[in-house]
């Protein structure tokens, strides 16, 4: 039995009139990996949010479904991608890292073709995602595994990158791990994570 959907679910402005209001039920219309394009005021930029890596860090999903239920046009065009949304609703929902039988999405950004597992397609998956669009910044949104105030983390100090984190947070961490995740990748673009705080906080959802 699959454990990840195989496909990308596709969506662009069209599906903000259908986005359901309760959080929950929007998790519900998600099946899989799952794109969603937004024109911005400006066409020939854009910007990724990834989000839900983590089945148990809802903040960065509870933002996406709030601006998909506003009015707003962001600056720039936005592509918001919902990574592992088959975690998220595993009962009890917003409580699984990841599927029992599977394992880490944030430790497999490293993978090379020659693996086949549903989880490095779904990583590289990710990726091209990414790279299509080709960005001009990329923000990962995460929460921390306990009550903490809200930093980003970075592997590099660029000037860009610390913009970035200065949106959310003051506090930055600056890594020399390379465990596979996310933002170790060059993506010719800034990129940082962003934990919000504890995925129970409502500064987080609000940060």
């Amino acid at each position: 039995m699959s454990l990840l959907q195989s496909e990308i679910c596709y969506l662009d402005e069209q599906f903000r009139s259908k986005v359901e209001d309760n959080l929950l039920s929007f998790l519900k219309q998600l099946q899989g990996l799952t794109i969603i394009d937004l024109k911005g005021t400006d066409e020939s930029r854009c910007r990724v949010i990834t989000t839900l890596i983590h089945g148990n860090e809802p903040s960065g999903l509870i933002a996406c479904h709030n601006w998909l239920k506003s009015s707003k046009t962001p600056a720039t065009n936005i592509r918001m991608i919902i990574c592992n949304p088959e975690a998220a609703k595993t009962k009890p929902i917003f409580t699984h890292r990841y599927l029992e039988q599977s394992k880490d999405l944030n430790r497999y950004f490293n993978s090379d073709d020659s693996d086949l597992s549903e989880i490095a397609t779904r990583t590289r998956q990710i990726v091209k995602a990414i790279t299509d669009v080709k960005p001009e910044a990329i923000i990962d949104l995460h929460n921390t595994s306990g009550t903490s105030p809200a930093f980003g983390v970075a592997i590099h100090d660029e000037k860009k990158l610390l913009a970035l984190v200065a949106i959310f947070s003051q506090r930055l961490i600056l890594s020399g791990l390379r465990v596979g995740a996310l933002m170790e990748l060059d993506f010719e673009a800034p990129i940082v994570t962003i934990e919000c705080g504890g995925s129970s906080d409502p500064q987080a959802h609000q940060l």
